[in-house]
């Protein structure tokens, strides 16, 4: 940004208000994707890792059932991530749009005093965000809702399924219910 030639700054889209809005939301991004979910992922793996060595220790058998779901509850989650994915991009850039009128209103505060452009200035502010923002807001709440429903059905059918299978197990002296408990 800082080697671009002034005409570079002067498409709307790299505008002053566009920049810092992006800069600060890239500087979020940065410091979500480096602080927390590598801490969390990290704690996933090694969890995942401990839970395959007791689970394949306790009983293989349903080592072997839980095992063969996890390519349902991943196709599960990856049809999640990406309904979350391709709507947060759209928000942010709707509100680019309204955090550039905003920036440019408040650094050219002088004029719009002046000319006592403040209440037109909050009212195509309120506009922007009603017309472009609240609906793709709405949309995307709704697909992450639905989301989220369909991840925890299909956990919750899983388990049914492995409770199912080890109570046939159970029933038949394959494993003892301590072994199925340490192995879910």
């Amino acid at each position: 940004m800082l080697r671009q030639d002034v005409t570079w700054f002067e498409d709307e889209k790299n505008s002053i208000g566009s920049l810092s809005s992006r800069l600060s939301t890239d500087v979020k991004f940065v410091r979500l994707l480096v602080g927390q979910s590598l801490a969390a992922s990290l704690e996933s793996m090694s969890a995942l890792a401990t839970g395959i060595i007791i689970s394949s220790i306790a009983s293989w058998e349903i080592f072997l059932v839980m095992l063969a779901m996890v390519p349902l509850l991943g196709m599960v989650k990856v049809i999640q991530w990406r309904g979350l994915q391709g709507k947060e991009s759209s928000i942010r850039n709707n509100m680019i749009s309204s955090i550039t009128i905003l920036l440019e209103s408040v650094n050219g505060i002088r004029e719009v005093r002046t000319f006592s452009l403040e209440t037109m200035i909050a009212r195509e502010i309120k506009t922007s965000l009603s017309d472009t923002i609240v609906p793709a807001a709405e949309k995307a709440a709704l697909i992450k809702g639905i989301g989220m429903g369909l991840t925890q059905s299909v956990q919750f059918l899983v388990y049914t399924f492995a409770f199912w299978v080890g109570g046939e197990l159970i029933t038949t002296g394959s494993i003892e219910f301590t072994d199925f408990m340490t192995a879910i």
